[in-house]
């Protein structure tokens, strides 16, 4: 894995790597529970979709955390178009 300036690949400590996976994990509970309480009611999207939503938001907004330093992007535009969706 290359550890440039320009490139993506970089090296993640093991706390911070727990620290990624942990509010990984985090995000995927909350989303579990809504997607099986619209599963429970018999909605459209259910239990495997809203979980799926919600870990898929995480590691985004997560990597656009880690990346934020090396090429300028903004967490917070990223967390921004995923309430908009």
């Amino acid at each position: 894995m290359s550890t440039g300036p320009g490139s993506f690949g970089r090296y993640l400590p093991a706390a911070e790597t727990s620290y990624f996976a942990a509010r990984a994990a985090l995000a995927l509970v909350p989303g579990a529970c809504i997607g099986a309480e619209r599963q429970w009611r018999q909605r459209g999207a259910g239990l495997r979709t809203n979980a799926l939503v919600a870990l898929g938001t995480a590691l985004f907004e997560g990597l656009a955390v880690l990346i934020e330093g090396e090429h300028g992007a903004d967490p917070t535009r990223i967390a921004a178009y995923f309430v908009a969706q």
